[in-house]
């Protein structure tokens, strides 16, 4: 958003531009504040992307869903349980937000598979869509509290759980429980 807001001006003077903001399947659901976060980039795009049609400024939000890429890697995170059918390609996900973006369309969901998910979230009852986004942030959560503690157990005891993944950009309860237990 504060790239957004760097580069609009400058923007709006020459009457050209595109602006890509990366977001996220996870903006619909209720998962923490990474889904907060990204479901205010989403509708921070659209708003801009229907503010400024009147422009030749293009604003569009890209929500893929797990994209094949070093960020799970450089996060340790351990992702061997996800289904190879779930994984999308970097080239396609950029080829195909770069297309929606210059046709001024303002979100881009790639791949079949995030497309449907999506959809459902969108349309389902909210209460429904609440509780799976919770299990899915506990789960991510677990996941991280698992590998930490396998880190731990390794001699890499002074490693900070920031450098873990959670769904909400932040420790769990659970973790931050364990670390004052343990005098981390």
């Amino acid at each position: 958003m504060r790239l957004t807001h760097a580069v609009l001006p400058q923007m709006l003077k020459r009457d050209s531009g595109v602006i890509v903001n990366v977001s996220s399947v996870a903006s619909w659901i209720a998962g923490g504040t990474y889904s907060a976060a990204k479901s205010y980039l989403t509708v921070f795009s659209e708003y801009l992307n229907t503010e400024l049609k009147s422009t030749n400024i293009k604003i569009s939000a890209l929500c893929p869903g797990f994209t094949r890429t070093e960020f799970h890697q450089r996060g340790k995170m351990r992702m061997s349980g996800l289904p190879n059918f779930m994984w999308l390609s970097s080239d396609q996900v950029v080829a195909k937000s770069w297309k929606y973006a210059k046709a001024g369309k303002a979100i881009c969901i790639p791949g079949w598979q995030y497309l449907t998910l999506s959809t459902i979230a969108r349309v389902a009852p909210r209460p429904i869509v609440r509780k799976v986004g919770i299990n899915v942030s506990e789960g991510i959560d677990s996941l991280c509290m698992l590998e930490y503690l396998n880190r731990i157990n390794q001699g890499q005891g002074n490693i900070s759980a920031n450098s873990f993944y959670y769904s909400d950009f932040g420790k769990s309860k659970k973790l931050l429980e364990f670390e004052k237990y343990k005098g981390f």
